[in-house]
């Protein structure tokens, strides 16, 4: 027995000399491979990766002057506004045909007819996780639609903060505007503005915010340059300051916009999104409008 338990003492020493001696070799051939990579240019070898596995989809779905945005990423699927309340249909199909059965969040930017009117529709079709909507109300018989909504769905709605964030798949969303308590006279500028990245590449939706909304970012200086701006209010010329654009510097900007309608988008408005530099779309006239980004990337698809 003692000579069996010296024979095994001596294989394991055996083998722990013949890893040792492997590692002793190996280790400096790993150490001289890393030192010979070279990094590419301003991107980290973590942001590569990152940017590899990433992927995001932004839909702008063609419901006139009204916003419905679908957002894709990692099978996850979130929904910012509904329309109005007849574009249920549509709306209803086109997540469908997108293979969207369940939604992680959903976002009632403010509490207006063109951004919430199907949205108890879509609460009533589809599992729904959270929801997120302004501490902002509305005398309407379509905000109470989504309130009764709300509750046949066991939800509780949620007022985000600046600073919250949300994570889609690979996409990060993270809420800039309103700050808790802060008091408008128009509903518009109660919309929930949300940055979302993904990658390296950045999306800014901003529901109807217009200028004293953008200003309110703009002196807590958390607005950053995007490649995507869901630009506000369709275009308004009372949104998208020539401040508010220099800041968010964006390489596209999409309107969500009714064809003939004499207002929207403003005339000032678009002069200031042109002298911005960014590539411009509307839905009234592309149609559905999907923007993806594959963590670097961004390129454009359009109905029309």
């Amino acid at each position: 027995m003692q000579k069996k338990r010296l024979q095994r003492i001596l294989v394991t020493l055996v083998l722990i000399g013949i890893v040792a001696a492997a590692a002793a070799v190996l280790t400096p051939q790993a150490q001289g491979t890393e030192l010979q990579l070279s990094p590419r240019p301003f991107t980290s070898a973590s942001q590569q990766a990152s940017s590899a596995q990433a992927s995001l989809k932004l839909h702008v779905l063609d419901v006139g002057q009204g916003d419905c945005l679908l957002l894709q990423s990692g099978g996850e699927a979130m929904l910012v506004d509904a329309g109005h309340n007849a574009d249920a249909e549509k709306i209803l199909a086109y997540l469908d045909a997108q293979g969207v059965t369940e939604l992680a969040l959903a976002v009632g930017t403010h509490p207006h007819e063109d951004h919430i009117g199907s949205l108890d529709a879509v609460l009533d079709h589809l599992r729904v996780r959270r929801i997120w909507m302004p501490k902002a109300a509305h005398t309407t018989k379509t905000f109470e639609d989504v309130l009764d909504a709300v509750a046949r769905s066991n939800l509780q709605v949620e007022s985000p903060a600046p600073g919250d964030t949300f994570a889609l798949g690979s996409a990060t969303v993270r809420v800039l505007c309103p700050a808790p308590g802060e008091t408008f006279d128009d509903l518009n500028d109660y919309s929930i503005v949300l940055e979302v990245t993904c990658g390296q590449t950045r999306f800014l939706l901003t529901g109807d915010a217009g200028k004293r909304s953008e200003n309110a970012m703009l002196e807590a200086g958390v607005l950053r340059p995007v490649d995507v701006l869901k630009v506000g209010h369709h275009g308004s010329n009372g949104s998208s300051s020539e401040a508010f654009l220099s800041a968010v510097s964006p390489a596209y900007a999409v309107m969500t916009t009714e064809p003939g309608s004499s207002t929207h988008p403003g005339k000032k408005a678009y002069k200031r999104l042109q002298a911005a530099g960014a590539a411009l779309y509307e839905s009234a006239i592309s149609g559905d409008i999907v923007f993806t980004s594959d963590g670097a990337r961004i390129t454009v698809s359009t109905e029309k």
